[in-house]
């Protein structure tokens, strides 16, 4: 892009520089210059604390977040602090994602039949946890357990030093028709609410019922006291 002297010289005249030398401007700064630069300092300790308590907040109640998940979630947040406040938000974000399982330089000297029993004394209490989360239901897999332990990438090979661990595992994750039918109940307590009438079909569509399920006892038990809530509901 090609500009004129003149044009170069009108703009260093309207930033009141002299066009002829590098000397500081032909006049001291105004008063609205130095009112502007308060204002920006103020606009940007506004914007520092309001990112910094949106940062806090979500930490808060998400303890167990990766790095992936953080920034995801707060993508204006992480972008301003880390232009303006990158020393705070590497303090406050949560740490990179580790190696999967146990890392390595604590195995070495790691009672395993100890940490496997109270890894699993452990399950039930991050499972409930899991199910008794605000929302619309999400099911409680094992993966989510295992990240609600503290092993947000999984447990890796460590997991074959876990034997208790992994059985609990098991009993306390969720099948998909116990979370469909806890999600169906989330829809008709929302409905009560709301005011919002439910078709069976649309419901049980919904709330992520499979047709091949409906001949299972739990879940015919289930779509019969979901008829009578409807009905009572309407």
């Amino acid at each position: 892009m090609h500009t004129s002297y003149n044009a170069l010289e009108r703009g260093l005249h309207r930033l009141a520089l002299d066009p002829s030398s590098k000397a500081a401007p032909l006049w001291p700064p105004s008063s609205r210059h130095n009112i502007s630069l308060l204002d920006r300092q103020k606009h940007l300790s506004i914007q520092r604390e309001k990112y910094r308590r949106e940062v806090q907040v979500w930490n808060a109640a998400h303890p167990n977040a990766t790095r992936w998940e953080f920034r995801n979630a707060l993508p204006t947040a992480v972008r301003w602090l880390n232009q303006y406040d990158r020393e705070w938000l590497m303090d406050n974000e949560p740490a990179a994602i580790q190696a999967k399982g146990v890392p390595q330089d604590k195995q070495q000297h790691l009672d395993w039949n100890s940490y496997d029993l109270e890894l699993a004394e452990r399950v039930p209490f991050e499972s409930r946890k899991l199910l008794n989360a605000p929302g619309k239901p999400r099911r409680v897999t094992k993966t989510e357990i295992v990240r609600a332990l503290g092993f947000p990438n999984g447990l890796g090979t460590s997991g074959n030093k876990l034997p208790i661990t992994n059985a609990a595992l098991s009993k306390y994750s969720e099948s998909l028709q116990h979370c469909a039918t806890r999600r169906m109940w989330w829809f008709i307590e929302e409905a009560n609410q709301t005011g919002k009438r439910w078709g069976l079909a649309e419901l049980l569509h919904w709330s992520g019922f499979r047709q091949e399920w409906y001949d299972e006892t739990e879940v015919k038990a289930a779509i019969e006291s979901a008829k009578r809530a409807i009905g009572e509901a309407a």
